[in-house]
């Protein structure tokens, strides 16, 4: 071909301003679409053009990008910020690429106030909640103290008052039920005072008492039952004075009725019959009085003293030899029996763990003995 030149021979795109065709190696004028013009190598990685350049962006198809650009505003330094500083009017930029318009947090709020709920009593610094705002909620009552935080009930002889959970003074009344039957009237805690030949008398000691609680004074005494009691035959009178005074459940039920005949009504339980704690709480607290036969063994802990321990040794029942008088039990705060108040006129004891009350009275075992009693005494 006469327009063929071998200097032409390499040339796939000839120069702009030329007119002369490209010749392939077969000799052939190459038909091949030119490239386009305004592409350039430099040009191919770009995916977003400087912002003050109007270069345009070409994809790998050879068109030009019309993606729009990026927020002329959006700036690398600002994407973590998520609250501008308080003294700046730099825009917070979202991962969208808009202005973030959520409000700043409270000037007033300090981390240092975050775990405070009650501020000090001598401090004017305010107490921000949750939300950033000042917390009103008022202090706590200044008599309020941890320690006196599980007391339900103080002791017998405490003046420490209770304190509820809304840090005031509790009035509620002890949960002693049946105390107030007695009102002020003094249980008799001492026997064999009156005549010191009759030493057994805890017997006629628990009559008074319980005679006293029902008709709600100190109108009985150690004196004024026995005597009756040994006129009728209604007591042991021997030679040996720990033995003169003492009274069977028969006896004790005898008297009862003796004494005052048109104001009681009088319930003996014994052996199988014999009442549960949980029952004799209950007559407790219908206004009742109750006494019970003991082991003054298990009371006064004296199984280990001569004589006592071989029966226990032996695994014999305990010894029933003590009447005393049931007051009323405490509970706690969901109502189980954790102790008992009573009147014992052999040794001057008032209150027993509920252990010790279900030994003494019930005995070791799932039933009671059959000398196990007690004596239910109500008002007509």
């Amino acid at each position: 071909d006469p327009i063929y030149t071998p200097e032409l021979e390499t040339l796939t795109t000839p120069p702009e301003d030329s007119d002369i065709p490209v010749i392939d190696q077969f000799g052939a004028v190459d038909t091949t679409p030119e490239a386009d013009p305004i592409y350039t190598p430099e040009i191919e990685t770009l995916t977003t053009p400087p912002l003050d350049s109007d270069i345009p962006v070409i994809d790998d198809f050879g068109t030009v990008d019309t993606t729009p650009e990026a927020d002329p505003i959006y700036t690398p330094e600002l994407e973590t910020l998520t609250t501008p500083p308080q003294d700046s009017d730099i825009p917070v930029i979202d991962q969208f690429g808009a202005v973030d318009t959520t409000p700043e947090a409270d000037p007033i709020y300090t981390p240092e106030l975050e775990t405070l709920t009650t501020p000090p009593e001598d401090s004017g610094i305010p107490v921000i909640d949750d939300f950033g705002a000042v917390d009103t909620t008022p202090e706590a009552d200044p008599i309020y103290t941890p320690e006196l935080e599980t007391l339900t009930t103080p002791p017998l002889d405490s003046d420490i008052p209770v304190i509820d959970d809304f840090g005031a003074v509790d009035t509620t009344p002890e949960t002693r039920v049946g105390l107030e039957q007695s009102g002020t009237v003094e249980p008799i805690l001492e026997q064999g005072v009156f005549d010191t030949s009759f030493q057994g008398t805890c017997g006629i000691c628990t009559v008074a008492n319980v005679l006293n609680t029902i008709v709600g004074e100190g109108r009985y005494s150690e004196g004024s039952v026995l005597e009756p009691a040994i006129r009728e035959g209604l007591c042991t009178v021997d030679s040996i004075p720990e033995n003169n005074g003492g009274t069977s459940v028969d006896d004790r039920a005898a008297l009862y009725e003796l004494m005052e005949p048109d104001a009681v009504n009088v319930d003996v339980h014994e052996g199988s019959t014999a009442l549960t704690p949980a029952e004799i709480a209950k007559e407790l607290e219908r206004g009742n009085a109750v006494e019970i036969f003991v082991s003054s063994d298990e009371l006064w802990d004296t199984k280990s003293l001569p004589g006592r321990m071989f029966d226990f040794g032996l695994g014999r029942p305990p010894k029933y030899d003590h009447a005393i008088q049931v007051v009323a039990p405490v509970t706690n705060d969901i109502g189980e029996i954790t102790s008992w108040t009573v009147a014992d006129s052999g040794g001057g004891v008032q209150q027993v763990s509920a252990r010790k009350f279900d030994l003494m009275y019930w005995g070791r075992k799932s039933t009671p003995p059959d000398n196990c009693a007690s004596i239910v005494v109500s008002r007509k």
